[in-house]
C-alpha cells in the first residue's frame, strides 16, 4: 500500500512507499522545506499526493514547532485528499528500535524535551500514559531498561554502574518508521485527519511558568 509518513517530532523525516519503492528524507527542521521536500519524494518515485493510499503523522512528544507543522501538513494533505490518516507517537518509533534489546522485559522509552525535561513512557504490560519529567529525575520513574532517543542531551553515561541499561535509538529512523507505519496498517489502525490530535504534555515555552515543568 502507498503511503506518506512524515515524523516532525525531531527535526523532520519523511518516508515515501510506492509499491516496492522507498524514498526518505531527513531534515534537521520541520518548516518552509516540509512540502518542498515531500514534493521532490513524490517526483523521484514517478508519483503524485493522488497516488498516496494512506497518510502517517507522528502526533508527538517533541519540539512544539515541529509537532504543529508535522500534525497541521498531513492533516491538510488528508483532508484535500479524502485519505485516511495512521497516527503514531514517538514513543512507537522508540519502543521498536528496543523491543528486540530489552527481549521483552519492561522498558522505558525517553524523549528529550528541552529545558531540562525529558518526556518518558514506561512500557510494562499496561496502559501507561506518558508524563514530562524533570531530567534529572528520570531514573527515578524508569525500568532498568531505557531507551534515549538520538538528540538526548541529558548525561547517562553513568546508569551502567547503578545496573541500568540504557540504549541510544538510531540517528536515521527509516527502519523503525516504517515498520510500525506499516504495522498499523497492517492492523487497519486508521482514524480521520479530524481525529488528529497533537501529543503535547507540557505547555508551550510561552505558557509555561519559571521553574513549571
Amino acid at each position: 500500500m502507498n503511503y506518506l509518513a512524515i515524523n516532525t517530532a525531531v527535526g523532520a523525516e519523511i518516508l515515501l512507499k510506492g509499491g516496492h519503492y522507498f524514498a526518505f528524507e531527513k531534515k534537521n527542521a520541520a518548516g518552509a522545506m516540509l512540502l518542498p521536500a515531500v514534493r521532490d519524494l513524490l517526483n523521484g518515485a514517478g508519483m503524485t499526493l493522488k497516488d498516496v493510499i494512506v497518510f502517517a503523522c507522528v502526533l508527538g512528544p517533541g519540539s512544539f514547532t515541529g509537532i504543529r507543522i508535522g500534525v497541521s501538513t498531513v492533516r491538510a494533505l488528508a483532508y484535500a485528499l479524502s485519505k485516511p490518516v495512521v497516527s503514531l507517537t514517538y514513543f512507537d518509533i522508540l519502543a521498536y528500535n528496543s523491543i528486540a534489546a530489552f527481549r521483552d522485559e519492561p522498558f522505558t522509552a525517553a524523549v528529550d524535551g528541552g529545558g531540562g525535561v525529558a518526556y518518558i513512557k514506561n512500557f510494562d504490560g499496561e496502559n501507561r500514559l506518558p508524563f514530562a519529567v524533570k531530567m534529572e529525575d528520570m531514573l527515578k520513574h524508569s525500568h532498568k531498561n531505557i531507551v534515549i532517543d538520538f538528540f538526548f542531551s541529558y548525561d547517562v553515561s553513568g546508569g551502567a554502574e547503578h545496573g541500568l541499561n540504557i540504549i541510544r535509538a538510531a540517528r536515521n529512523g527509516k527502519d523503525a518508521l516504517a515498520s510500525v507505519v506499516e504495522r498499523e496498517i497492517a492492523r487497519n489502525n486508521f482514524i480521520s485527519y479530524n481525529d488528529m490530535m497533537p501529543l503535547y504534555l507540557r505547555r508551550s515555552q510561552p505558557e509555561r511558568e519559571a521553574g513549571e515543568v
